[in-house]
């Protein structure tokens, strides 16, 4: 009965240990993220009917804290679709930068990928 009691106690103890571990690592890693890593994303523009895309992809290379990486512009039936691959600097929020370009009158929808 020792022997069980002493296998149940150090298992315990090392799956607190694990827990608190994996618990405290998520600190330093959001940290890591913020600072260091660099948001990569895609993004789907879809556009009104008749809306020059023009304009639509200016506003979007000239997001400051945002760098296109590559874009393509199709047309499908009656609506124009830009898709873009983006990313963001360190410590940026591109879901955040992108809203600007969602809230434009001639935007009809911003999905993120």
């Amino acid at each position: 009965m020792r022997i069980f009691s002493a296998e149940y106690f150090a298992s315990l103890a090392a799956t607190a240990a694990m827990l608190v571990a994996l618990v405290g690592l998520r600190y330093p890693e959001r940290w890591l993220q913020r600072r260091i890593g660099r948001r990569h994303t895609h993004v789907v523009v879809t556009l009104h009917p008749d809306v020059d895309a023009a304009e639509v992809i200016t506003a979007l290379h000239r997001l400051e804290d945002v760098a296109v990486r590559s874009l393509s512009l199709r047309d499908l039936d009656d609506r124009r679709i830009i898709e873009a691959d983006v990313e963001g600097r360190p410590g940026v929020d591109v879901e955040a930068e992108l809203g600007a370009l969602a809230e434009r009158d001639d935007v009809s929808d911003v999905d993120l990928g």
